[in-house]
């Protein structure tokens, strides 16, 4: 669990992460082998959204700009 098998590159193991860069900077990171974080799932976030989210909420300086590349807004379904 602790090692993402990558089938789409020639290396075919590594470390998969999300991570908020800037101007060469990384701010913060998360493997994508950690699970999402349960505060957000209880939220009807998706995975990956509470993902980002959780990345978000660690920045500590104020008035942060982003922009997101094929990010799509969807809810998971309520039962």
């Amino acid at each position: 669990q602790d090692k993402l098998k990558i089938d789409y590159k020639n290396e075919r193991n590594g470390f998969q992460t999300d991570h908020l860069c800037s101007d060469g900077y990384t701010w913060t990171f998360y493997f994508r082998n950690q699970p999402s974080s349960k505060k957000y799932l209880d939220q009807v976030l998706l995975p990956l959204h509470s993902c980002i989210v959780r990345m978000f909420n660690q920045l500590t300086n104020k008035y942060h700009t982003c922009a997101l590349d094929n990010l799509y807004n969807l809810l998971k379904e309520q039962n």
